[in-house]
């Protein structure tokens, strides 16, 4: 997985087999560092400063923040199974992380570093995310029920739902109809 600086100078990606976060320098070319983290790093994201990484390590089922210039973890959460990917929301007050084995989506306020929420989702292996450019509405895909989830942001209230094809994962936004 790669996560990208707004700027475009700096990428940050997960190795899972090498239990570390990259930091490399686009614009320079090279790796500038190697973060430690917890086995099998897979989910990622960076918010837009590129100060903080967030990563989810799914050996030890926990998602830490990194500070990005010294990796020393600043912020750290338990209990996830598998925590797929994670998402801040535009606005960066909000990190979603759908858990796909124990079929949740876990809400965590971003900037005081506190859980603030979750939604169980029954068996249908949450995994994809992506905010509505709103701000205020977030789709999950669901691969076990071929479905799409919208969810309110607030509330988190399922407000509704679209059929798909087979087991989707990834997903996008587009205004275009």
């Amino acid at each position: 997985m790669v996560a990208l600086a707004e700027n475009g100078e700096l990428a940050f990606t997960s190795n899972l087999e090498s239990n570390d976060v990259s930091v490399i320098n686009l614009v320079r070319g090279r790796m500038q560092a190697a973060f430690r983290v917890p086995g099998r790093p897979e989910a990622i994201t960076v918010n837009k400063s590129a100060t903080e990484i967030w990563v989810g390590s799914n050996d030890e089922g926990v998602v830490s923040v990194l500070n990005s210039a010294t990796g020393k973890v600043t912020a750290q959460w338990s209990g996830f199974s598998w925590p797929y990917r994670i998402l801040l929301s535009n606005d960066e007050q909000l990190a979603v992380i759908p858990d796909m084995n124990n079929n949740d989506l876990r809400f965590i306020d971003a900037v005081n570093k506190q859980e603030v929420g979750k939604i169980e989702v029954g068996e249908t292996s949450p995994q994809g995310i992506i905010f509505h450019p709103n701000d205020q509405v977030l789709f999950l895909s669901l691969a076990g029920k071929d479905k799409i989830l919208v969810v309110d942001r607030q509330s988190r209230e399922i407000l509704g739902g679209y059929e798909t094809g087979s087991a989707p994962d990834g997903i996008g936004y587009s205004p275009l109809v």
